[in-house]
Formats: C-alpha cells, sequence, structure tokens
C-alpha cells in the first residue's frame, strides 16, 4: 500500500523546490504542485511498453499506464528518482534515456509538474510483483483503440496524444550509445588505479560512450561477497545477476547489462583488493551455469578489461612471484562475458612523502622517475584502451 505520510517536494512551474507536503496531502485534492518523472519505453519494432496499475493503487487502479511512473522524495532530484523507479518498477539499468519534455498535469485529485523521458530497449524486463499487476508491448494501433475507453490512466492517454498521437515513434531518432562502467577496486579515489581508471574513462568518453564510475569502498557502499544463498541457480528464478539485496546489487544489475567494463586495483599481496574480489564474486557466480558448464547464462555480451597496479618493478618479477597466476586469473574471469584484456601499471608510487614510511627497500628518487616518465605512458595506454573497448563494442552493436 502507498505511505499516505510519505514526503514529497512541493515545487512551482520551473520545478523550484517551495516546501514539502504528504503524498496524503498532495492526494487530497489540495493541487499542491509535485514532481513526478514517467519513463516511456519502446522496443526497436516501435511499440511502446506499458505497466498495469495494482489494484490496491489509490489512483487510477486497475489500468494500463506508463512503463515507469513515480514520484520524486523530497530531497531527491528527477534524475535520481527517475533511475531509482526504473530499477524498482522494472528491475533494469542498462538504459539511456532522452528528456522530452515537463509539463503539468491536473486532476481533481493532484496536480503534478511530470518530467518526460523516453528510452528505446530490447532486453528483459522483469515488472516488479510488488509494485505492479504486469505489463506488456502494446502497438500504436493497440494504444489508438484503447483510447478513452476507460483502460488507459487518463494521465497516459494525455501524455500519449502530447507527444506520440501524430506519428509511430521513430527509433531512429534517438542513437544508442555504448554504456561503459568503471569499477574502482582502490580505496583510493585519487591514487594509481584511480588515475589510471579515469583515464580509461576519458577515453571511453571521446569515443562515445556513456560513462559511470563506482567506488567499491564508497563509505556508503555496505556489502559482502557472495552469501552462498544460491538465488541465481533456483528454477523458474532469476538468472544471470545476482539476487542478494544489499547496496552492491543496483551496481551488479549495471555491471551484467552494460556494454563495456573496465575493472581496476592495486596488486594487495599478489591478490585484487578485497572489495573488488568481493564484486568479482556476485558477478562471475550466476554466471555459471550448474546445467551445462559450457553455456553460460550471460545477459549480454561485454567488452571488458582489468587495471592492475602494484610496487612490483616490472614484468619479470611478477612473474617470478606468481602474479600472473593468481591476479591475472582472476582478471581472466570476466571472459565469460566476452572478450577482455590486462593492462598492467608497474613500480607505482605509493607515498606522498617516504620519509615519513619504513620503506628502505625502494628509492624515492627511483620512484619519483618512473611517475614523471613511465607513468604518463600508462596513462596514455589506459586512454586508448577505453577508446578501444567502446569503438569495438560499437562495431560489434552494429553488425548484430
Amino acid at each position: 500500500m502507498d505511505n499516505n505520510n510519505e514526503l514529497f517536494p512541493i515545487v512551482d512551474e520551473d520545478g523550484k523546490v517551495m516546501g514539502s507536503a504528504t503524498r496524503g496531502e498532495c492526494h487530497s485534492g489540495s493541487h499542491l504542485l509535485h514532481p513526478v518523472v514517467h519513463l516511456h519505453v519502446f522496443n526497436s519494432n516501435g511499440d511502446i511498453y506499458l505497466q498495469r496499475r495494482p489494484d490496491w493503487k489509490d489512483i487510477q487502479p486497475g489500468k494500463w499506464d506508463t512503463a515507469v511512473g513515480g514520484h520524486v522524495n523530497y530531497g531527491e532530484t528527477p534524475d535520481e528518482a527517475l533511475h531509482r523507479e526504473v530499477l524498482e518498477e522494472l528491475g533494469i539499468t542498462d538504459y539511456h534515456s532522452e528528456f522530452i519534455c515537463s509539463y503539468v498535469f491536473d486532476s481533481d485529485r493532484e496536480r503534478e509538474l511530470v518530467y518526460v523521458h523516453c528510452t528505446i530497449y530490447d532486453g528483459e524486463i522483469w515488472p516488479s510483483a510488488e509494485e505492479l499487476n504486469g505489463g506488456r508491448f502494446w502497438t500504436m494501433q493497440q494504444i489508438q483503440e484503447a483510447m478513452g475507453k476507460n483502460v488507459l490512466t487518463p494521465n497516459f492517454e494525455s501524455e500519449f496524444k502530447r507527444c506520440f498521437a501524430n506519428k509511430l515513434y521513430n527509433t531512429n531518432n534517438m542513437e544508442k550509445k555504448v554504456k561503459a562502467l568503471f569499477i574502482n577496486g582502490s580505496p583510493r579515489k585519487k591514487g594509481n588505479t584511480a588515475q589510471l581508471l579515469q583515464r580509461a574513462m576519458e577515453g571511453a568518453r571521446e569515443a562515445g560512450a556513456e560513462v559511470e564510475m563506482v567506488n567499491l569502498y564508497d563509505r556508503n557502499l555496505n556489502f559482502k561477497g557472495c552469501m552462498s544463498c544460491f538465488a541465481c541457480k533456483l528454477k523458474g528464478g532469476r538468472k544471470g545477476v545476482c539476487s542478494f539485496k544489499d547496496d552492491l546489487l543496483p551496481i551488479l544489475e549495471k555491471a551484467v547489462n552494460t556494454d563495456v567494463l573496465v575493472c581496476g586495483s592495486p596488486n594487495y599481496c599478489g591478490y585484487p583488493s578485497a572489495m573488488l574480489r568481493a564484486f568479482m564474486e556476485r558477478m562471475e557466480f550466476p554466471a555459471v551455469n550448474y546445467s551445462d558448464y559450457s553455456q553460460p547464462v550471460v545477459n549480454k555480451r561485454i567488452h571488458s578489461a582489468t587495471i592492475y597496479t602494484m610496487n612490483c618493478p616490472n614484468e619479470e618479477v611478477y612473474r617470478m612471484m606468481n602474479y600472473h597466476v593468481l591476479m591475472d586469473t582472476s582478471a581472466q574471469q570476466l571472459a565469460v562475458f566476452g572478450p577482455t584484456e590486462l593492462l598492467l601499471s608497474y613500480d607505482t608510487y605509493q607515498f606522498n612523502n617516504y620519509d615519513r614510511y619504513d620503506a628502505a627497500a625502494f628509492s624515492e628518487p627511483h620512484k619519483a622517475d618512473i611517475r614523471e616518465k613511465q607513468f604518463p605512458l600508462d596513462l596514455e595506454r589506459a586512454f586508448e584502451l577505453g577508446k578501444r573497448l567502446v569503438t569495438e563494442s560499437s562495431s560489434q552493436s552494429k553488425s548484430e
């Protein structure tokens, strides 16, 4: 059931927050203007996905409505609300939305400032059993035939006429952007690993990708490694993605549905960091098919790479310490999702002031020299890596 005490922002017609009110107050006929977000989901055939509102909804129960629609919570931006609602209602994160317009919608019970977005999406949709009563794609002809027959919500009908009634939706109007996700497995947000990931992200952006960086050591993230719950192996259950609910789940949703994935970590005692290992466990184990190991459960083909930074001075020592067995094997597990590669940055500068630490085995002048001469080359390798992965992913999409 909807919580009538839930707090919404009260806004002016430009979206400026003027105050707050509860859901109950906003839906009482007070006509307090409050923001909502809508996402219209089309497939490549031009059909539009509608959700069926559950019977317990206080407004328009049982009718067919916009694929995603929800209120902006107090203290939340419209973009944040859209991402939250799409994940909650449809279970998807691998979409690129386009802002269409905003307008004021009036009814007897409420007054909304509606932010309208649309997307083209051909992947799987998992309508929430708690939020919705199912959903399906409708052709434009079916939409037109249902108009005015008490099948669709008045809000949807009004918005459809405003945005799409006079023409079939042209899916060529929106370019499908490559999505690139970068996972920082270092506790340092400005350290060697983060800098290389940032440079790779810049390369991906230059190639036209929509990019995002996630810092696994962010203090706001609370998660663990695989919990051995086996939800990903249940018959009839959701496959290919971890289902354990914690702060890592939305990140995993993005990871298994992205086009390009680049993970980075320092070398910690011959292994990737604990946080990156936790992420990798929960990304990779759902792909393992217990019925047929030769057929992994993969939502889509991902072009990936792993970046490792380390105190190790060169490849010879790297191999002598068996890091090529311990760390490379971890990185190569991403190959279950598609082509993957590795970028190694040796002899990295660890401290801002070596005099403060017991590190007599290392020469600070040597480290500074490497930092000045070699690390910039590694940064450019990372840039080219990000750019290349996006280009290869884009070329693959066009050929399919």
